[in-house]
């Protein structure tokens, strides 16, 4: 029953809490601080804990950082890959993980002949530390411009703990985005010229401010996108509401 409940706990954790987590501190680190909580509570409670509810308690931290862990596998495996590999990539990733879970009860197992209680679990406890201690290193090999970034409407978000700067366009820049606009709100019909004014102040009020940090702006982008997108669909549905008063 016990284990029946950290599975169904680890299998919310890993839709509803690890995805959030990963966007706040990064995927590299809550799959480190992951692995390290599934290589020292793990053994901590099956051999070094006397007591049903300390024994418990540690396995839940354990297995805490398990789900941690498993929910971060699939997003590093996609840092090193792309359209062309990605199929290649996750096969290799696969096998060799297969390879560790029939490896791996087999060393225990000899290793239960020599210490039953505690060798195993400092095999497996040394197995998850080396474990944490390559995502560093595999950090460091990331190709530059694909560490933890995601497109939202063609932004992609700053590396944790980066600061966006305002950003001063040369006058090229200004005439270029101007002329864009202009001509966005001549093919969809907005009274551009004749009520300028009116059509400046209403952008001025859909364009809200961003947060200066990296992550708080990628949140930010991904509100804004969610909104326009709900508000396009709004306006294209037949019949949809259609907001009056703009450029009376």
């Amino acid at each position: 029953y016990v284990y029946i409940v950290f599975a169904l706990v680890s299998l919310m954790q890993s839709f509803w809490i690890s995805p959030v987590v990963q966007r706040r501190f990064g995927v590299f680190t809550v799959a480190t601080v992951g692995t390290i909580m599934q290589g020292f509570f793990t053994p901590l409670g099956f051999a070094f804990t006397e007591g049903l509810w300390p024994c418990l308690f540690f396995l839940a931290l354990g297995n805490s950082g398990f789900a941690f862990r498993n929910a971060a596998n699939g997003p590093l495996t996609a840092l090193f890959c792309d359209a062309s590999n990605r199929g290649a990539v996750f096969a290799q990733v696969q096998m060799f993980t297969n390879f560790g879970r029939m490896v791996g009860p087999v060393v225990a197992g000899h290793l239960a002949e020599l210490d039953a209680v505690t060798l195993p679990w400092y095999f497996a406890g040394s197995c998850c530390m080396l474990s944490a201690l390559m995502l560093p290193v595999l950090r460091r090999g990331t190709a530059p411009g694909t560490r933890e970034r995601r497109t939202i409407s063609g932004f992609t978000d700053l590396l944790e703990g980066e600061v966006v700067f305002d950003e001063t366009g040369t006058p090229e820049d200004y005439q270029r985005v101007g002329e864009f606009v202009g001509r966005v709100l001549q093919e969809r019909n907005y009274p551009w010229v004749s009520h300028q004014q009116a059509v400046l102040e209403m952008l001025d009020r859909l364009l809200p401010r961003l947060r200066s940090s990296g992550s708080d702006q990628v949140e930010d982008l991904e509100l804004l996108a969610t909104h326009a997108e709900h508000l396009q669909h709004e306006f294209s549905r037949p019949g949809g509401h259609r907001q009056r008063g703009f450029f009376a």
